[in-house]
């Protein structure tokens, strides 16, 4: 009977990471982007001001650095 609660006790921290993991994905920078290529294919155009919000995100970055 231990072995068994063990196990389940595993399994429900495994859940709580996978959610946990799951939510930070999507809830990233890259979260939407990252949902557009999964619903749309491989090749999403990116608008003009998507680029200039990459293009900044990515000097923040460099300057943190």
């Amino acid at each position: 009977m231990d072995k068994v609660m063990v196990i389940l006790v595993l399994v429900a921290f495994a859940s709580v990471g996978a959610l946990y993991l799951y939510v930070k994905l999507f809830n990233s920078p890259d979260g939407e982007r990252y949902r557009k290529r999964r619903m749309q294919g491989s090749f999403v155009p990116l608008s003009a001001e998507e680029i200039a919000e990459d293009e900044a995100r990515i000097a923040a970055a460099k300057s943190k650095a």
